[in-house]
């Protein structure tokens, strides 16, 4: 497994940041200090593990993106090699011992991990660098299956404590895994026998697991005004004072984003043809999207609503028929759908995203092969078989991450899929722009802003794009379009702070001036932490000789960021 992975992403090892790595790495501070475990939980929250990891990165190699892909790569197969020990115990069950696949459970326990390990989908959780909370956690996740099977076969108590630690442990990774103790009662209903033997000593076992089911939301309670956004379901990012509770009758965890960007029936509806769409997938990958372009579903009567409700509604109750029989095929598929109620019942502003499925590639992999056996029987027309398929996505996986290679290739990739999206645009004109390709990014942030005239983020990239070709003019035409399209947002710093460098550029002290102090203004009503506007502002004065109110402002930068060297420098040169 270790010669597997590391082959299909080899080529992954300089993939850049993208989307929310610039928010959650590049200009997090947070992440600056892995000792500050109090600033790191104050930005993560639930996810803590996950944002811990992140600064031993920064600790180790600062903004070089190799040791972050080798974090995750290693991640990667750790989950895959964890999905084998997994498999193995569950043929150990008293259940599995009766079924005619345990003939078979090497080859279905080398498989399943093999599948999961080589699969396409796997590539965007892995090669994203801040989706490697799905794969971090989904380790957690198995290995807690591991120690609790392991301790309910030897009978041997010590397990549960392991098991319950990467219980916890990935509860601070993912929210997916608030699921973990539903998969331990699946569990025991598949493969220790019916649920009404030894019921007293099966709820005392399950008990701490059940009651760790409060962690994640009384977690989101104790969110605050400085966590991430990314972090914070919509109730508690509306509030704006820094409180340590939030109180439960507030508090909506089902809920990430405003009923105006998205109502709960257009979600759960969609997510009905969306689930569809991850079981095409999983079992023919192809077509794949970092940034889907999914039609939004209002009527329930929709023929395909109705054709996905009733084909999901099949599905399960097919898992439900065969348990007795066939308990590993079974625990496939309730393992897709426990892995994907989370996701799929929390309303967010993206109905679809690939990494939602690494997860649920373990179930997949697990009712694939463990089906395959069933079918043929014969040994080796199943090592033939599984061979083949294990063999194709290997290839397609590497070609996948072929994609990712270079930034300009992947969001090309995006728009040719999902030509009436903005997002894709826009990270297309960034990476333009990394490469001073100034007229593509042009015409890129052009089209972003066409399809989405409000979208303040590019129509401010669009003005950093004309100002680094030399359009000072056009460049101070977008920065004021971009204030007018939301004056209370955050990005309305950098506008006023870009306008007042365009306004030096072409001579304008005094408009710089009153664009600077406009920064300075903007940046202490909604991020006290910014100091830019004011050291711009410093330097501006200092240029003009007014070196008192120039050391004032770098002054006050160092009270907002005070290890700011830039502002440590400025401040020299007066003295």
């Amino acid at each position: 497994m270790i010669v597997v992975g590391t082959a299909i992403y080899s080529n992954t090892l300089k993939v850049g940041f993208i989307w929310d790595d610039f928010t959650v790495i590049v200009s997090n501070e947070a992440i600056r200090k892995w000792w500050d475990l109090q600033t790191i939980w104050n930005a993560f929250n639930s996810r803590f593990i996950l944002g811990f990891t992140l600064a031993l990165n920064y600790a180790v190699g600062k903004f070089d993106v190799t040791g972050y892909h080798v974090f995750n790569i290693t991640a990667h197969i750790l989950s895959a090699s964890m999905l084998y020990f997994m498999v193995r115990f569950i043929f150990e069950t008293p259940a599995m011992k009766k079924s005619a696949l345990t003939n078979h459970a090497d080859l279905i326990s080398l498989f399943s991990a093999l599948l999961f390990l080589v699969h396409p989908v796997q590539t965007t959780a892995v090669n994203y660098i801040w989706q490697r909370a799905a794969v971090l956690a989904t380790f957690f996740y198995l290995a807690s299956v591991v120690f609790y099977l392991k301790a309910r076969i030897t009978s041997r108590r010590r397990y549960f404590i392991p098991a319950f630690a990467a219980t916890i442990i990935g509860m601070f990774t993912k929210e997916f895994t608030a699921t973990i103790p539903i998969v331990l009662v699946v569990c025991e209903f598949l493969f220790f026998g019916p649920v009404w033997r030894e019921t007293l000593k099966r709820v005392l076992i399950l008990l701490p697991f059940l009651l760790s089911l409060a962690v994640i939301p009384v977690t989101f309670m104790r969110s605050n005004a400085i966590t991430m956004d990314l972090m914070r379901p919509d109730a508690v990012r509306a509030e704006k004072s820094v409180t340590t509770a939030v109180s439960a009758k507030r508090l909506d965890i089902t809920r990430w984003v405003s009923n105006e960007t998205m109502t709960r029936k257009a979600y759960y509806l969609t997510q009905l043809n969306v689930i569809r769409t991850y079981l095409r997938l999983l079992f023919f990958p192809v077509n794949q999207n970092l940034d889907h372009d999914y039609p939004i579903s209002h009527n329930f009567k929709d023929p395909s609503i109705l054709l996905s409700f009733f084909l999901l509604s099949i599905i399960f109750l097919i898992a439900v028929g065969i348990s007795g029989r066939h308990p590993s095929i079974s625990f496939g598929i309730f393992w897709f759908f426990i892995g994907l109620s989370v996701e799929s019942l929390v309303v967010q502003k993206d109905v679809i995203f690939e990494h939602r499925l690494y997860l649920l590639t373990a179930g997949f992999a697990v009712f694939f092969t463990s089906g395959i056996c069933l079918i043929l029987n014969h040994r080796r027309n199943i090592i033939i078989v599984l061979c083949l398929v294990t063999g194709i996505f290997s290839i397609s996986a590497y070609r996948r991450n072929m994609i990712w290679e270079d930034p300009i290739t992947l969001w090309k990739d995006v728009i040719k899929k999902s030509p009436h999206k903005a997002p894709g645009y826009n990270f297309a004109a960034l990476a333009y722009g990394e490469k001073r390709d100034f007229e593509n990014a042009i015409a890129c942030y052009k089209k972003a802003i066409e399809i989405k005239p409000d979208f303040d983020a590019a129509t401010i990239n669009l003005g950093t794009a004309y100002a680094g070709s030399g359009k000072h003019q056009d460049a101070i035409q977008c920065y004021l379009k971009a204030v007018e399209i939301n004056p209370d947002a955050e990005s309305t710093i950098s506008a006023y702070n870009n306008l007042g460098i365009e306004y030096c550029a072409i001579g304008k002290s005094d408009e710089a001036e009153k664009s600077f102090k406009k920064a300075v203004e903007t940046a202490a009503r909604i991020d006290p932490k910014q100091a830019e506007p004011a050291i711009n502002l410093g330097m501006l004065y200092y240029a003009l000789k007014r070196r008192e109110e120039a050391k004032a402002l770098f002054e006050k930068a160092l009270v907002i960021d005070p290890d700011n060297k830039k502002a440590r420098r400025e401040l020299a040169n007066i003295y």
